[in-house]
């Protein structure tokens, strides 16, 4: 987890073959108030937009492609996920 300006704020290890998403509950727990959570479709789950919410924070994590109701999500705002990398 990275803030705004690609500074990390938390990290995590898993084994290899976990997904990514097993470790959104660890990373936001590390952060009291996430604000704007930017996320890749990897990270598209019911689950982790009720846990960013429930904490106070705005997901921005677009739907995986093959969902029948798509989300949007600012373009702006999207490519920012990236700083992580």
């Amino acid at each position: 987890m990275v803030d705004h300006r690609g500074l990390p704020l938390a990290i995590t290890l898993s084994p290899g073959q976990a997904s990514d998403k097993a470790a959104v509950a660890d990373l936001l727990a590390a952060h009291p108030a996430p604000g704007d959570v930017v996320a890749d479709r990897g990270y598209d789950a019911r689950a982790i937009l009720e846990l960013i919410a429930a904490r106070g924070g705005r997901g921005h994590i677009p739907t995986q492609r093959d969902r029948k109701v798509q989300r949007s999500v600012d373009p702006a705002l999207y490519r920012q996920r990236n700083l992580v990398e």
